[in-house]
């Protein structure tokens, strides 16, 4: 599974930049690798149908430029037919982002897991080597880009999330991945705010895991 992390890591970053599609187009063109393939509309549906499902795996959040395994916390999703993607977020996955010790005891002191709703857009280009090799990479659609949720001390966590941010060099979007029946998928917090203070964030979180 760590092998294929990495790759899929690699694949987002590539696809994440803002300029790599004309950059690959332009180096070579010659080389195969770097085309960019149309996809017909069953090659989508079969895309749609392939990332559907349950899945199960675990949620980090990046500290800096690095993602923080130590915090990481055990959840599930799944991706129904229609591209809608449902994320079990537990809330205290979102603590590490929180400086003030009584703000982030709440949020590490609740347990519930609650619903994010996101849609997935399967895109109408794709490079022709990773489509071949069954790479799928999508972009994510949050439902609601301002989330509330109540926390322990009866406090309401509000989440703000961004459709993309500009990071580690390079610019990431809300997406999730697909190879070999994994998926790794990035969603871009702005801002949590609880009960009036606001905490600046900046920072994507990052959840990976296999289908069942």
């Amino acid at each position: 599974m760590n092998k294929i992390k990495q790759i899929l890591w690699v694949i987002v970053c590539l696809l994440a930049t803002t300029t790599v599609t004309s950059c690959l187009n332009s180096d070579d063109d010659n080389d195969s690798s770097s085309e960019v393939y149309t996809l017909t509309d069953v090659e989508k549906a079969n895309i749609t149908a392939t990332l559907a499902g349950s899945y199960s795996g675990y949620i980090y959040y990046f500290k800096s430029t690095s993602a923080t395994y130590s915090d990481s916390i055990a959840t599930q999703w799944t991706i129904a037919t229609d591209n809608t993607l449902v994320l079990k977020l537990p809330l205290k996955s979102l603590a590490g982002y929180i400086s003030t010790e009584a703000d982030k005891a709440s949020v590490e002191n609740t347990t519930t897991l609650q619903n994010l709703a996101a849609t997935i857009t399967v895109p109408d280009e794709m490079y022709s080597s990773l489509y071949k090799q069954g790479y799928y990479t999508n972009s994510l659609s949050v439902t609601n880009n301002q989330i509330s949720y109540p926390v322990s001390d009866n406090k309401t966590l509000t989440i703000i999330l961004d459709p993309y941010l500009y990071f580690n060099n390079s610019y990431i979007y809300s997406s999730i991945s697909y190879y070999k029946s994994e998926t790794l998928g990035y969603i871009i917090v702005k801002d949590l705010q609880i009960n009036g203070q606001t905490y600046e964030i900046d920072l994507p979180i990052w959840f990976d895991g296999v289908k069942l």
